[in-house]
Order: structure tokens, then sequence, then C-alpha cells
């Protein structure tokens, strides 16, 4: 049972970090958008 516990943990990490990352891309990619769209902006 003691194996166990840690095996348990980092399946649940990994999936942590996973949709952390999905969350973080998403995120950046929203960012870099409105960052370039407020960029035209400003040139005009």
């Amino acid at each position: 049972m003691s194996l166990q516990v840690p095996d348990q943990k980092r399946r649940y990490g990994y999936h942590f970090v996973e949709i952390v990352g999905k969350i973080f891309k998403f995120h950046v990619m929203t960012y870099i958008g409105l960052y370039r769209a407020t960029f035209l902006l400003m040139e005009y």
C-alpha cells in the first residue's frame, strides 16, 4: 500500500501539470492576441 500512494500522487500531479499547461497556453495565446490588437490600434 505504501508504494501505491506515491504513484497516485505522481499521476494526479501529472494531470494537474497538464491542465495548468493547457490553461497557461490558452492564456498566453489570448494575451498575444490582445497585445497585437492593441499594438495595431496604437499604430493608427
